[in-house]
């Protein structure tokens, strides 16, 4: 990866985590879940892998079920992140 790349995602997260210090929890809930939804549309190839990997795991459902259950998990670890 590009050594700018990261230390700007480095910079980043931590601006994110020191803004999310100073916040109700209220409010660091529902920002955790909008960044999951964000990670969730703008995380393409991320998305695609969830998406894949759930299709092995439940081959049973269908397309409709795998993709509620991605944004599920995604909404998980944005309430993890809290």
């Amino acid at each position: 990866m590009n050594p700018v790349r990261e230390k700007f995602e480095y910079f980043l997260t931590r601006g994110f985590f020191a803004f999310l210090r100073c916040c109700p929890a209220p409010v660091i809930y529902g920002t955790c879940r909008l960044v999951a939804g964000v990670f969730y549309r703008l995380g393409g190839s991320r998305r695609r892998i969830t998406l894949k990997n759930l299709q092995l795991a439940f081959p049973g459902k269908t397309e409709k079920e795998r993709t509620r259950i991605a944004r599920a998990a995604y909404r998980h670890f944005g309430r993890m992140i809290a």
